[in-house]
């Protein structure tokens, strides 16, 4: 017995197979129902007219053999061949008696005369039944005329009664008669509904499309919503769109959801900030204690503890303050401070402020400034401080995953109504699976949390910083090796939101 399928396994299995979108299946549930309301109206109409068309040969061939019966009802003595060819010619040259076939036969059953030889065979009980009607009646058994080459064209449509001939003599006269005008009508029914249903499902499919279309609108719309929000714009309501009440009670929902969530997030930047603010001080004392102890003449041990207390203090307040700015930057609580910010300043800055960790690493720095004579003092407003905040992080980024003897190159250049600045570094680029949430909190690759390059903080406070001021940040991997870090910034005056 094979063993069951455990729950993640069918959850991995799940999301590797491709899904089928709720149009496409609303589309395919309409083609399937038209197509079943085609096939029962289909076959109905083909069964009535079946039945129309097999009532109307067989009334007509009726009428016919009743007036050959009357008629040789006043011939004289036993009708001849003769007889029965010139009343079929006068009854029955209609279009849709193609083959005619008249016999008459005695009260034994005994062939009297007939239009055709050798007569077309009939059922010995047909003619024991029809001696006991008075009217022409249709023959229900299989008639097949003697000279017809073909099966299929041997079928023949009869009637049968009796007579009584002018000295009292008691006959059966059988008319038959080849039913291909009978076959070609149903025939061409047939062909007609063929045709008729690929247009059908052509006509299901294309309204099934639209009507799809029409029922999945707000789905993409409320998607749409969904993907905009973010920690950004978690504090922005949604716009109620929604017409159908079904779906206006998921946007209500959706909108519960939202503020729900932009609560837990207020809370929790609350809580790193107040908890940052608290640890503050006591970091800053101790490393300050630390800093002032005499060591020269302390023992070995002690100064390796001592130190090994600066560099974790160092670091705790390094983290310390990456929590303060990154909560004043989701919070936005630089709108107050908006000034010019040359661009190349920014840059010469910037450099000089990683400079020494540049060197630290082996790592060399090229600058790329605006050159330009329209350029040279190209300037945004914004609030400088969170400006190089912004533009360390990614310079010192890049320089921590650079190879020794490598460099970083930081260049800016005007882009119509933007200014960009490129951070590339030649390391071994960011992997595949981490381009998407490179930003997010905390991202690092095992191997480099392991070698305890920086917390993951950085490149979330540069790219919160260029949202603060209109901008974004984008990551690339390049063709050759490393990866470029660009920052978009619009050039006309910012006013940062609230």
């Amino acid at each position: 017995m094979p063993d069951a399928e455990s729950p993640s396994a069918a959850t991995s299995r799940r999301r590797r197979l491709p899904g089928i979108s709720l149009r496409i299946r609303l589309t395919a549930w309409v083609l399937a129902i038209f197509a079943v309301i085609q096939i029962t109206l289909g076959g109905i109409v083909f069964l009535y007219q079946r039945a129309s068309i097999d009532s109307f040969f067989e009334e007509r061939l009726a009428i016919g053999a009743r007036r050959i019966r009357a008629a040789l009802a006043e011939t004289p003595g036993p009708p001849s061949d003769a007889d029965l060819i010139r009343q079929a010619a006068e009854q029955l040259q209609f279009f849709m008696f193609e083959r005619f076939y008249l016999v008459v036969f005695d009260a034994q059953g005994a062939v009297v005369a007939s239009s055709s030889r050798p007569p077309p065979t009939i059922p010995s009980a047909a003619v024991s039944r029809a001696l006991t009607h008075t009217d022409m009646v249709i023959v229900p058994d299989a008639i097949r005329g003697q000279d017809d080459a073909e099966p299929r064209s041997g079928v023949l449509r009869a009637a049968i009664g009796p007579y009584t001939g002018p000295r009292g003599s008691r006959y059966i006269l059988l008319v038959a008669s080849g039913d291909e005008y009978a076959q070609g009508m149903l025939s061409r029914v047939t062909q007609a509904l063929l045709t008729t249903a690929p247009v059908g499902l052509l006509a299901a499919g294309v309204a099934g499309w639209c009507i799809a279309g029409i029922a999945v609108a707000p789905l993409r719309e409320l998607r749409g919503l969904a993907r905009r929000f973010s920690p950004e714009s978690i504090g922005e309501p949604m716009l109620s769109k929604a017409r159908d009440p079904e779906f206006a009670r998921l946007e209500r929902d959706l909108e519960g959801a939202r503020e729900r969530i932009a609560q837990a997030l207020a809370s929790q930047e609350r809580f790193i900030s107040n908890v940052s603010h608290e640890f503050k001080t006591p970091i800053s004392v101790v490393l300050m204690e630390s800093q002032a102890l005499e060591l020269d003449n302390a023992p070995e041990p002690i100064r390796k503890y001592v130190g090994s207390v600066r560099e974790e203090m160092q670091r705790l307040g390094r983290l310390i303050n990456s929590f303060l700015t990154l909560t004043r930057v989701r919070e936005g609580r630089s709108q107050t401070v908006s000034r010019p910010c040359m661009i190349n300043e920014l840059l010469l800055e910037s450099l000089g402020h990683c400079r020494p960790m540049a060197r630290q690493h082996n790592v060399a720095l090229r600058a790329g400034l605006l050159d330009d004579v329209e350029d040279v003092d190209l300037t945004i407003r914004g609030d400088p401080e969170l400006l190089r905040t912004m533009l360390d992080n990614l310079v010192r980024n890049a320089i921590r995953f650079s190879p020794a003897g490598g460099e970083v190159q930081v260049r800016g250049e005007r882009d119509n109504g933007s200014v960009c600045i490129h951070v590339r570094d030649f390391g071994a680029g960011i992997p595949e699976n981490m381009l998407h949430r490179i930003f997010d909190r905390f991202a690092q690759a095992t191997a480099e949390e392991r070698r305890g390059r920086g917390h993951g903080l950085g490149l979330e406070i540069a790219q919160g910083v260029a949202e603060l001021h209109g901008g974004k940040i984008t990551v690339e991997n390049c063709p050759d090796r490393g990866c470029e870090f660009t920052v978009r910034l619009p050039i006309k005056p910012h006013n940062f939101r609230a």
